[in-house]
C-alpha cells in the first residue's frame, strides 16, 4: 500500500504564501474552497478503504501556503500528492475537466495525472482537456522528494449553470471524491505492478518478459521560439483525392554528404519530412545513445546536408533509445519517434522554426511508452465542439495507439485515446493527415518482404475508435524504397511523397512523386540524340540481317534518323494529296 497526500485547494480568508483564499464560485454562490474539502475528505475516505495510508494538508477552512502544502507531502515521504481544485472562468459557456503537473515534472508525475485525469473524466462526463504543464508552486519538483509523484486536478468549472446545479448534490461530490481516489489507486496499482505508463484500453497485454522498465531524464529547456511556432497547416481539400493523384513513378535527385555511419543493418535513415526548403531525416544510429536528424538543403544548386542535431539523451537506465523513426511535421513542429527495440519508446516534440536550430519543443511534453516501441509517429490536428485538438497516432508492429492534447503548443501534452490493432506489421511511416471536411486518415507506407512498395490509406474513425483500410495502392520507385525515410508532404500545390535509398553516405538519392513536377522540355539536343540512338541501332540490324545472309533494305538518312523508303515515300504523299484534295471539295460545298 502507498502513502498519498490529498490537498484541498485555498481555504482561510486571507491569501497565505501564493495559496489565494479562494479563487472560483458558482452562480448561487458556491465556494471552491468549500468544494474542495467536500470532495477531499470523499477522497480520503475511499482510499483509506483500500489500505492506503492517507493524510489531507487541512481538514477544516484554514490556508497554507504553497509550499506548506507540499511539505506535509514530503514529510511524510509520499508515493503521490493530489491537489484538488475547480476551475472558474468568465464565458459561463466554457466547460472539461483538466489535470496539471509542473513544467518539470517527473515521468511518475505525468503517469499519476493521466490516472486521474481518466478516471475523473468518467464522472463528470465533461470534455477532456487533458494534462497539461507549467509551473505551479505546490508541486514544483525541488518542494518533493524524488518518489513522489504530483499533480493538480482541476475537476470541472463551477461556473456553468448545469454544473452549479449538479455540485449542490452530496452524491456527485462523493462521485468526484471516489474519482480522484480511484485515479490515484490506478497509478499505484501500476506502479506495483511494473506497467507504469500504461493507459487503460484495449491491447492485448505483453508478456512479462517482454517489458523493460526505464527512469527517463526530464528536460527543461524550452525552444526559444516556442510562443511563435504555427499551430496547423492549411488541410487537403480531399485526401483520397490527393492520395489518388500521386504518380506510380518518382523522379529521382541526388543530395551530397558526406555522412557518417556505423555501417550495420541498424544504423540508416528511418524518417523524412519536409519543411520549408529541408529535408528532415531521422537517423538510427546503434552504437549511439540516441539517433539524429539530418538536415537537407533541397533547393537546386543547394541540394547537401548542411546540419545534424543529435536527439536528447531520453533514458538514464536500461536501454538505449537510439532508432529514431518514422516522423511528421505539422507546423512548424516535428514530431520524433526513438525506440529501444526492448519495448519501450519516447516521442518527443521539435521546433523547427529555424531548421539550422532545431530545438525540442519543452521536454515535458514528451510521450513516454514503457511498455511499446514506436516505428512511427503521425501527427495532425481536428475540429471537435468548436475546439481545435492536436491528434499522434503511435505505430508499433500492428498496433496503432492514438492520444490527444487540446494545446500541445500551450503545453499540454498529449493524453492516450484508444489502440487499435490493424492487419499490417511492417508500416515504417505512419502519417496523419485531415481534410476540410474534418475526416482523418492514417497513411501507412512500407516495402513488403516480396518487394513491393505499398502505400496504404486508412480512414480513422475517433468515435467508433476504428482504422477502415483502402485497397493498397503500389509504386515504383526506382532503386529507392517506401520503407527507409518516407513520408508524405503537403505543399503549396498539394500532397507529395518522397523516398529514399536508406543510406546515406557521400551522397544520398531521394525520389520524389510529385504530381505538380513539370518535366523538362524536349530540346533539339535532345531530338538529335535520340536520332543517333535511333540510326545506331538500325546499322546495327543491317549488319545482322547481312550476317545472316538476309536482303538488306536500302534506306538513305535525314538528319540522323532512317527515313522510309522511297516507295512508302511517294504512297504516303499521295495519301495526303487526295485528303487534301477531299477537304477542299467538301469546304467549297459547305459554302
Amino acid at each position: 500500500m502507498a502513502i498519498i497526500v490529498i490537498d484541498p485547494g485555498h481555504g482561510g480568508t486571507e491569501k497565505v504564501s501564493g495559496s489565494s483564499a479562494n479563487n472560483a464560485s458558482s452562480l448561487s454562490g458556491l465556494l471552491e474552497k468549500d468544494l474542495t474539502l467536500a470532495v477531499a475528505r470523499h477522497a480520503v475516505a475511499a482510499l483509506t478503504a483500500r489500505g492506503h495510508t492517507v493524510r489531507a494538508t487541512r481538514s477544516q477552512d484554514v490556508n497554507l501556503g504553497l509550499a506548506a502544502r507540499a511539505a506535509v507531502a514530503k514529510t511524510a515521504q509520499a508515493d503521490a500528492f493530489v491537489s484538488i481544485h475547480f476551475n472558474g472562468f468568465g464565458d459561463i459557456t466554457v466547460q472539461g475537466t483538466e489535470t496539471w503537473v509542473h513544467q518539470n515534472a517527473s515521468s511518475r508525475s505525468h503517469e499519476l495525472a493521466g490516472c486521474v485525469q481518466r478516471a475523473v473524466l468518467l464522472a463528470t462526463g465533461h470534455r477532456n482537456r487533458g494534462v497539461q504543464a507549467k509551473v505551479l508552486g505546490v508541486l514544483d519538483p525541488v518542494h518533493h522528494t524524488a518518489r513522489t509523484a504530483a499533480c493538480l486536478a482541476e475537476l470541472t468549472f463551477i461556473t456553468t449553470t448545469a454544473e452549479d446545479a449538479r455540485l449542490h448534490d452530496p452524491a456527485y461530490l462523493q462521485a468526484l471524491g471516489e474519482s480522484v481516489a480511484i485515479g490515484i489507486d490506478d497509478f499505484v496499482s501500476q506502479q506495483a505492478a511494473g506497467l507504469a505508463a500504461r493507459a487503460v484500453r484495449a491491447v492485448e497485454p505483453r508478456p512479462e518478459a517482454f517489458r523493460t522498465m526505464v527512469e527517463f531524464t526530464t528536460s527543461t529547456a524550452v525552444s526559444p521560439t516556442a510562443i511563435t511556432v504555427t499551430a496547423t497547416q492549411e488541410p487537403l481539400l480531399d485526401v483520397r483525392q490527393a492520395i489518388a493523384g500521386l504518380p506510380k513513378k518518382g523522379r529521382k535527385a541526388k543530395f551530397a554528404g558526406p555522412v557518417q555511419s556505423d555501417g550495420d543493418v541498424d544504423s540508416h535513415i528511418q524518417g523524412l519530412a519536409v519543411y520549408k526548403d529541408f529535408f528532415l531525416l531521422t537517423h538510427s544510429d546503434k552504437s549511439k545513445p540516441s539517433g539524429r536528424i539530418l538536415v537537407v538543403d533541397r533547393r537546386p544548386g543547394q541540394q547537401k546536408v548542411v546540419t545534424e542535431v543529435r536527439l536528447p539523451l531520453f533514458g538514464t537506465t536500461g536501454p538505449s533509445f537510439n532508432h529514431a523513426g518514422g516522423c511528421q511535421v505539422i507546423g512548424d513542429v516535428l514530431a520524433v519517434p526513438s525506440e529501444s527495440g526492448q519495448n519501450a519508446s519516447v516521442i518527443a516534440f521539435f521546433d523547427v522554426s529555424d531548421p539550422l536550430d532545431i530545438r525540442e519543443l519543452n521536454g515535458a511534453l514528451r510521450i513516454h511508452r514503457d511498455a511499446r516501441d514506436a516505428a512511427a509517429v503521425g501527427i495532425t490536428t481536428f475540429v471537435s465542439n468548436s475546439q481545435r485538438f492536436w491528434l499522434l497516432a503511435a505505430y508499433d508492429s500492428g498496433t496503432v495507439d492514438f492520444y490527444e492534447s487540446p494545446d500541445l503548443l500551450g503545453g499540454a501534452p498529449f493524453v492516450p485515446l484508444f489502440s487499435v490493432k490493424i492487419g499490417e506489421k511492417h508500416h515504417q511511416a505512419l502519417l496523419l493527415l485531415t481534410d476540410q471536411a474534418n475526416r482523418v486518415f492514417a497513411v501507412g507506407l512500407n516495402r513488403t518482404f516480396l518487394g513491393d512498395n505499398d502505400l496504404v490509406l486508412y480512414e480513422v474513425d475517433l468515435v467508433g475508435q476504428s482504422m477502415t483500410p483502402d485497397p493498397d495502392r503500389e509504386y515504383s520507385p526506382d532503386g529507392s524504397a517506401l520503407r527507409w525515410g518516407a513520408g508524405l508532404a503537403i505543399g503549396p500545390r498539394g500532397l507529395v511523397m518522397h523516398c529514399t535509398n536508406r543510406n546515406y553516405g557521400k551522397s544520398c538519392t531521394i525520389n520524389g512523386f510529385d504530381p505538380f513536377a513539370v518535366l523538362p522540355a524536349r530540346t533539339s539536343t535532345a531530338r538529335a540524340a535520340r536520332g543517333a540512338r535511333a540510326a545506331r541501332a538500325a546499322s546495327g540490324a543491317r549488319a545482322t540481317r547481312a550476317a545472316r545472309g538476309a536482303p538488306v533494305a536500302k534506306t538513305r538518312t535525314i538528319k540522323g534518323r532512317p527515313s522510309p523508303k522511297k516507295g512508302a515515300q511517294k504512297t504516303a504523299k499521295k495519301t495526303r494529296a487526295a485528303k487534301g484534295r477531299k477537304a477542299r471539295k467538301t469546304a467549297r460545298s459547305t459554302r
